[in-house]
């Protein structure tokens, strides 16, 4: 699944009425269009995620301030919608709406493009959130993805809890791909677990959702001088879960990536319990730095870590052929370690 972008905290927004933070924008290039429900009938009050179809701040290849927060934008009652954005595409687009199954349009569109979206039928799934001893756990919250959900935030995913015998079910998924998570206070993440629907008869039934005993970590992402850094990845890193590696049977880094407020403060809830692990901050421009070691206790609450980002030096490398015609240009990233030496990224 990669890196997923998302404006705040997984679970700190977890709450049944959020609205969707919509991004500012200040330019012109405009994506347009018009939304209906599975009749055909023009729909008001449907939600439109409109992002850059390349928007990692991870992406080496794409400088600080060419990110952009997906917009969202709300339906007339003729069911139309105009996105205003800040970059000039492409762009990729999402829809949800509170009767109807979110769910992604297909291609990338371009600056000044008018599409129309229809949802389509809606499919049901139930599940159980478990301990690791087999015993449910009540009032878990419990979020579904569709497709590309994560990338337009967490308010793109549907939630709800699961009840006192541990049991969950959504009404509103679509045809395709869907990820689930859950967590509740004292545990961790479960994993996350991917399927297709409509399932069909032959179809394996996805395993329960389990949760292991977790903790919360909150603090601050600072530079060097201590100013604090908006906008960066964090996450956490155990011998389990290793920075860089690919999402596996035990990783239970969050659906949707973790990020820095505007004050350069985290919240993570669903840390695990009772093993060493470090808090790592990532972003495009500065080294890769972790926190010092921490042990949590089941149910603890940690608040005050901070993780200090050097920033990288870079320089341009140009690319021609044997003719010396350009080819392409490079940024090339010397991230220096803590010893001062310099090591490159490419």
């Amino acid at each position: 699944l990669g890196l997923l972008l998302c404006s705040g905290p997984l679970w700190a927004s977890m709450t049944d009425d959020a609205q969707p933070a919509a991004a500012e924008a200040e330019t012109s290039p405009v994506v347009t269009g018009t939304v209906k429900d599975p009749d055909g009938t023009p729909l008001p009050g449907a939600t439109a995620w409109v992002r850059v179809e390349d928007h990692n701040p991870l992406n080496k290849h794409q400088k600080p301030d060419e990110w952009r927060a997906p917009v969202a934008v709300t339906t007339d009652e003729k069911g139309h919608f105009s996105a205003v954005l800040d970059s000039t595409g492409p762009f990729r687009l999402f829809f949800t709406h509170p009767a109807h199954a979110p769910a992604g349009y297909g291609p990338p569109v371009e600056s000044g493009a008018t599409i129309e979206f229809t949802f389509g039928p809606a499919h049901s799934f139930a599940g159980h959130v478990l301990d690791r001893a087999g015993e449910p756990v009540a009032n878990a919250d419990v979020i579904a993805c569709a497709g590309d959900a994560p990338n337009y935030g967490i308010e793109a995913c549907l939630r709800t809890r699961s009840d006192n015998e541990g049991a969950y079910r959504f009404e509103r998924l679509a045809k395709g791909h869907v990820t689930l998570q859950a967590w509740a206070p004292g545990h961790t993440l479960s994993d996350a677990t991917a399927f297709g629907l409509p399932l069909e008869t032959d179809d394996p039934l996805p395993e329960a959702l389990v949760l292991g005993p977790g903790a919360e970590v909150s603090g601050s992402v600072t530079d060097d001088g201590g100013k604090p850094l908006a906008g960066v990845q964090v996450y956490y890193m155990t011998d389990r879960v290793r920075l860089g590696t690919a999402r596996g049977v035990h990783d239970t880094r969050p659906l949707v990536a973790i990020f820095t407020n505007d004050e350069g403060e985290f919240d993570f809830r669903g840390v695990p319990a009772g093993e060493p692990l470090k808090m790592v901050a990532a972003a495009t421009d500065r080294r890769v730095a972790q926190s010092d070691g921490l042990t949590l206790e089941a149910g603890s609450v940690i608040s005050g870590v901070t993780i200090v980002q050097d920033r990288a030096a870079s320089v341009i490398v140009h690319l021609v052929d044997r003719d010396e015609q350009p080819i392409r240009s490079l940024e090339v990233l010397w991230l220096p370690t803590k010893e001062g030496a310099a090591e490159r990224n490419t």
